[in-house]
């Protein structure tokens, strides 16, 4: 064998080891590809879950707030409500609708009865009501 196909064989082998490790890098490039694109899908999936779950979360607790602004609205003029409604029952109650016996020791008159005590505590019962059918679970709230 002369010296230039000696020459030539090593070259040519050089060759094939070379073509077998670019088609092994190939390989191996292309696996490295195809894991790091599902992994990358698999992140993004889970942060796309966890994502969502934090926006349900916000979501809730805004509809939560607004309800609950809602519901002290609603009591708030409920509260109001009643407040009128015993304004004007006041003159009505102070008027001889709550008398009662005094006995002196010389005589029996009739007397006024401080309304007062029975306006706060029929108002007291009310507002009690009013709260209750507002924050109570299967109310309507109206």
């Amino acid at each position: 064998m002369s010296l230039e196909s000696i020459i030539q064989h090593i070259l040519d082998e050089a060759e094939g080891k070379a073509q077998e490790i670019i088609s092994a890098a190939q390989e191996e490039a292309t696996r490295l590809i195809h894991e790091s694109r599902e992994e990358a899908s698999q992140l993004y999936l889970k942060l796309l879950e966890e994502e969502g779950l934090i926006l349900r979360a916000q979501k809730e607790k805004l509809l939560v707030a607004a309800r609950l602004e809602s519901k002290k609205n609603l009591l708030t003029a409920r509260h109001e409500l009643i407040d009128a409604v015993f304004a004007r029952l006041e003159p009505l109650l102070k008027k001889e609708r709550f008398k009662k016996e005094q006995v002196g020791r010389h005589k029996v008159e009739a007397v006024s009865e401080d309304s007062r005590f029975y306006q706060d505590s029929m108002k007291l019962q009310y507002e009690g009501e009013v709260a209750r059918i507002l924050f109570s679970d299967g109310g309507s709230g109206l």
